[in-house]
């Protein structure tokens, strides 16, 4: 999946003041356990949970074993002008540049209240055996096209709260950020039982 290099994401940080609530440790916690399960590599991956004024995402290249407070930041708005995106936020860390992907799937579902976007290898390999929904191709990631595509899949699969991303990763929502953990927990432990 290649990166888009004509998309051009900047951030205007409105305070440096993320919030501080049991969601975030919560944000943490999941972080910590996809990576401690092998669920992501490196920085492959981000989290995201609503608030009242957007969302919580991690930050740009961030390793999610090592969330906190200063590697997390809220999106409180995005502005695109001629494929150039504004993002405004509250805190210190660059947010991932895939907030696109998750300010749409908000936009999209009103219900959901998290979305876990991880590089989870083992599930994209095999999803086909899954029987869980794909994207029909592969777009750029941290586009609009990218957002779009997801969006697309969901609103065609009604109710849907797992897909993949062709040859990227998986998308797990939820009402809260337990569901979406559990259900990116459990679709990879079926993954790993028909690879045995």
């Amino acid at each position: 999946m290649e990166e888009n290099a004509q998309l051009i994401f900047e951030t205007r940080f409105v305070s440096t003041n993320v919030p501080v609530d049991s969601r975030l440790e919560e944000l943490i916690y999941w972080g910590k356990r996809f990576f401690d399960t092998g669920m992501v590599e490196e920085a492959g991956g981000n989290l995201s949970y609503r608030t009242e004024k957007g969302f919580v995402v991690s930050g740009t290249g961030v390793y999610l074993n090592v969330l906190s407070p200063e590697t997390v930041s809220e999106v409180i708005d995005i502005k695109e002008e001629n494929r150039r995106y504004l993002v405004y936020a509250n805190g210190t860390a660059v947010p991932s540049r895939e907030c696109l992907l998750h300010s749409y799937i908000y936009q999209q579902r009103r219900e959901i209240n998290a979305v876990f976007h991880t590089h989870d290898e083992t599930v994209v390999a095999i999803y086909d055996k899954l029987g869980v929904p794909c994207t029909i191709g592969e777009q750029p990631r941290g586009s609009s096209e990218l957002a779009s595509e997801a969006c697309r899949v969901l609103e065609a699969e009604a109710g849907a709260q797992f897909i993949i991303l062709r040859n990227h990763g998986i998308i797990s929502l939820g009402k809260t950020m337990q569901e979406a953990g559990q259900l990116a927990e459990e679709i990879h432990k079926a993954a790993l039982r028909i690879i045995e």
